[in-house]
């Protein structure tokens, strides 16, 4: 499976074999999210992609900081996310 990703001046696009993404019938759309969602689930669990990173996708449910530091100036951030 080839993933085209085209970025630039006035020329966005993406296809997958070819074909734009947006085009394909929502079947095929689905066997592509799955096998692309295995190999990632391959990748996380080996930690070869952070799986944290992939959470930061997902609009959070809450957000919490901390008042700065009074020595380093530093705070602290708590975010949730409910899946």
């Amino acid at each position: 499976m080839k993933f085209e990703i085209t970025e630039g001046c006035t020329a966005y696009d993406f296809t997958v074999d070819g074909k734009r993404f947006d085009d394909l019938p929502r079947e095929e759309k689905e066997k592509i999210v799955d096998k692309v969602l295995a190999k990632l689930k391959e990748k996380v669990v080996d930690n070869h992609i952070a799986f944290q990173g992939i959470l930061e996708h997902f609009e959070y449910d809450s957000y919490e900081r901390s008042r700065p530091c009074a020595q380093c100036g530093d705070s602290v951030t708590k975010i949730i996310i409910n899946i």
